[in-house]
């Protein structure tokens, strides 16, 4: 995920179970940032703030073997 806004926010699993990625623990962050999450529901990131959380997700696929 590639993010350039980070107000204070929440992220879910694909379960739904509450996770702190590593630079969500960190206060100063330098924007744009890139981070690897684990699989996510749509709508996992729960914005708490009260300024818009801007990110653009990539999603890698694997291929199946036929």
């Amino acid at each position: 995920m590639v993010v350039d806004s980070r107000p204070p926010y929440v992220n879910y699993d694909k379960d739904g179970k509450v996770f702190q990625s590593v630079v969500q623990g960190q206060q100063s962050v330098e924007l744009p940032l890139m981070v690897r999450l684990p699989a996510q529901a749509e709508h996992a990131i729960e914005n708490t703030g009260n300024k818009p959380f801007h990110a653009i997700r990539i999603e890698y696929k694997r291929l199946c073997e036929q």
